[in-house]
């Protein structure tokens, strides 16, 4: 009986995420190493129905097309971008999702369902067409517009550098070098810690690279899929071979990554439903650095307007790359920024709480757990949704919809309270 329980619980936590569609803000970790999905649906524009009515069009042919090819995916999907474009040309509004395959599942999860087909732009979000009282009117760029470079990571993983950058190496001289890193976080006036994609940290001391880091999970599975996917070359080289990250190692492999590297881990993967192998977990370069002491994320609380606290703190926030490509800045209070390529504010995005507990680095550990939940006016996270009401807020299916004489928001409903949420200012155009 005990061996039919457990192999339940095999089945079911198989299973939990099978088949279904995933909003981005769940804490599922997408699988890198399959190929995702895209698709698109296109409806013609209707002058006698809002631009509202014409979204949920669009999400509904979209959602059909996809629970159409889900049992294609046996692990389910997550969404990766939502974009909505209006082609007043042809007057249709066509709606792009990219998916990817999911790897697996650990916290709160949010499913996209007929039901809830709000959840499918809850980034994007309605805005994308404002039809209220915006200072500007929203028109169609006459160009494309900048892309970010992409980032230059050449090289091997090595006791001597990684992706080109020695340790020693001066912070310029890594930009140089790269281009750019996916997220810069200022840890102190003496410490600086970069990622290139989702997996891979360098800690910079008195502005030299100084510590180098590869984990499997190294942030939690919410702070990460914030975060552009990169292609970068994860192979390590050894003195006889060079294997990649991925891979599955024989005994030999093992053997000699344990004797050129000071830190490596590994971890034990299910091969076939019934044999098992080693892969790495973790790999580390240089002398480990202890966070003693960090600077305080500055937060934003009004006191003075969007681009005047972004212009004062942009050295003293998180800057990162986004999963849509576009940098952004993150407050102490989980208050995302979004600019444009050429730095001009866009929205706010409002995040969920990250929980600390995803990840099993210690650096990263540290900072995470000093994230505090945002506010914004007289919104919060884990605000009642009553509440909300009784600031004027209009309800509508799991969203709160709040506008005030300076931005308006839409906010994220689950168990009746508010936990992230999208604000445009209305003096943002794009």
């Amino acid at each position: 009986m005990r061996f039919i329980f457990i192999c339940f619980l095999f089945f079911f936590s198989h299973i939990s995420f099978a088949h279904t569609l995933y909003s981005r803000m769940s804490e599922c970790v997408p699988d890198l190493q399959r190929k995702g999905a895209e698709f698109s649906a296109t409806v013609n524009y209707k002058k006698n129905s809002s631009e509202e009515e014409q979204l949920e069009l669009v999400r509904k042919k979209l959602f059909a097309r996809i629970q159409k090819n889900l049992p294609n995916y046996q692990n389910g999907l997550i969404e990766q971008t939502v974009i909505f474009k209006k082609n007043i040309q042809h007057q249709q509004i066509t709606g792009i999702v990219a998916l990817k395959q999911i790897k697996s599942c650990n916290g709160k999860t949010y499913k996209i369902t007929q039901n809830n087909l709000k959840l499918l732009s809850v980034i994007i979000a309605k805005n994308q067409f404002p039809t209220i009282k915006l200072k500007t009117e929203h028109k169609l760029p006459t160009h494309q517009p900048k892309k970010l470079t992409p980032i230059q990571a050449q090289g091997h993983i090595s006791t001597q550098s990684i992706f080109g950058i020695s340790i020693g190496d001066s912070y310029e001289t890594a930009v140089n070098k790269l281009g750019r890193f996916t997220l810069v976080w200022p840890v102190s006036d003496s410490l600086k810690l970069t990622l290139i994609g989702r997996n891979h940290m360098f800690l910079f001391e008195n502005n030299k690279f100084r510590h180098y880091q590869y984990h499997s999970q190294l942030l939690p599975t919410s702070l990460a899929n914030q975060l552009e996917l990169t292609a970068t070359n994860n192979s390590i080289k050894l003195q006889s071979s060079e294997i990649n990250l991925k891979e599955l190692l024989s005994n030999e492999q093992k053997h000699e990554l344990t004797k050129t590297f000071s830190s490596v881990v590994f971890q034990q993967m299910r091969v076939d439903g019934q044999r098992t192998a080693e892969r790495i977990k973790s790999l580390s370069v240089g002398e480990p650095i202890a966070i003693d002491n960090y600077a305080q994320l500055p937060c934003f609380d009004g006191t003075n307007s969007f681009n005047q606290f972004i212009s004062t703190n942009k050295n003293a926030l998180i800057y990162f790359v986004d999963v849509d490509n576009s940098p952004a800045l993150l407050s102490g209070c989980l208050q995302k920024f979004v600019l444009s390529t050429d730095n001009k504010l866009k929205h706010i995005e409002l995040l969920d709480v990250i929980s600390a507990s995803q990840t099993e680095t210690n650096v990263i550990n540290t900072l995470v757990s000093a994230f505090k939940p945002w506010s914004f006016g007289k919104v919060k996270h884990g605000q009642k949704v009553t509440s909300l009401v009784s600031l004027g807020a209009k309800i509508e299916w799991r969203q709160a919809m709040l506008e005030t004489p300076n931005w308006q928001g839409t906010f994220e409903i689950y168990d009746e309270a508010i936990f992230s949420g999208k604000v445009i200012p209305f003096t943002t155009s794009d």
